[in-house]
């Protein structure tokens, strides 16, 4: 039964990381997040924040790479439907690429909340 379970969950794993491959190899404005995101990270951990601030940076830059996600899986999904250069296609592509730049304006004033006691 326990082995049973852990190859579903290790197949699971698989196929979970083969889409983050695909993110990660694909999706430029993902790998641009991702390195935006890792190197805000390393700006927090030098400056030395505090815990809870750490912990809402860290959900910030998880919630962004998540709306590329979930912007991505839309945009694909939208292009099985509608392989062809439809109005209201272009209207759900850009729908979905506003939540993402409507996340990044929210995380950048977090951010500058955040950081700038510790700048200035």
């Amino acid at each position: 039964m326990i082995a049973k379970t852990c190859g579903k969950f290790f197949s699971s794993l698989k196929h979970a990381l083969r889409g983050f491959k695909y993110m990660v190899i694909r999706e430029r404005n993902f790998r641009i997040e991702l390195i935006a995101g890792g190197l805000v990270f390393v700006l927090t951990l030098m400056i030395g924040v505090e815990k809870w601030e750490l912990i809402v940076i860290i959900f910030v830059i998880f919630g962004i790479l998540l709306l590329e996600a979930v912007n991505t899986l839309i945009e694909r999904l939208v292009n099985i439907f509608n392989p062809r250069v439809h109005p209201y296609a272009k209207m759900l592509k850009d729908l979905t690429a506003s939540i993402v730049l409507i996340g990044s304006i929210g995380a950048f004033l977090i951010g500058l909340f955040i950081f700038w006691p510790y700048v200035f």
